[in-house]
């Protein structure tokens, strides 16, 4: 009988973002902790924030309406529009 280990650097953090168009507020639930980073659409960071494992609502009230990227470790970014 065999044993895998996985790697520990390739196992990708899941994340799912709702509502996505969102207004003031969108939620994070993630499968790990990490530090959350919402970049604009020329690359500049605007608001970083650690998070925990599972729901988080971040407020983002203060960013212009746009299109946003947001990145946490371990995931791909995902697209972020915020409709005001």
């Amino acid at each position: 009988s065999t044993v895998e280990i996985e790697d520990s650097q390739t196992i990708e953090n899941s994340k799912n973002i709702y509502p996505n168009p969102a207004r003031t507020i969108f939620n994070i639930e993630t499968t790990n902790s990490g530090t959350l980073s919402i970049l604009n659409i020329t690359g500049q960071m605007i608001y970083q924030k650690p998070f925990t494992k599972g729901l988080n609502t971040i407020n983002v009230s203060d960013l212009s309406e746009g299109v946003y990227l947001v990145y946490t470790v371990g995931s791909s970014p995902q697209k972020l529009i915020i409709n005001k």
